[in-house]
């Protein structure tokens, strides 16, 4: 991957909420239009009050909650719900979707994603296609 350039590191730099990396990582996705991936919701509302920043992430900013929430009309519940309880030994988020199996995943994980897309306005998150849930 080619590096950020300073300018668009500069842009970051200021955000107390946004590490080194993620600041790398913003800067490069802004200034090359592609995906970023995260899980830091500090740094993610701290990108939206950045408008020269967030407008150019537009819909590029790929969370963990859109990742799973994807996997949920790719994979069989049980599966997806087999696999992602090794992941809520590490992530808040997953270990309460997972934990509990009287709930729909795909329900569950679009209810997280639909907050954090409220926390995240006015910029847009990236979002799996969810027209088919599988049976």
């Amino acid at each position: 991957m080619p590096e950020a350039s300073a300018e668009w590191l500069d842009k970051l730099a200021g955000a107390v909420a946004i590490d080194p990396g993620e600041a790398q990582m913003y800067a490069l996705a802004a200034e090359h239009g592609v995906l970023a991936l995260t899980s830091d919701k500090r740094a993610l509302k701290a990108v939206t009050s950045m408008p020269e920043v967030y407008t150019k992430l537009d819909g590029n900013v790929v969370t963990i909650e859109a990742v799973l929430l994807g996997l949920s009309l790719q994979l069989a519940e049980a599966d997806l719900r087999a696999r992602g309880k090794v992941l809520g030994a590490y992530d808040q988020m997953a270990k309460a979707v997972f934990a509990s199996s009287n709930s729909s995943l795909h329900e569950a994980l679009g209810s997280y994603l639909g907050s954090l897309e409220t926390d995240s306005q006015p910029m847009k998150l990236w979002r799996p296609d969810d027209q088919a849930v599988p049976s």
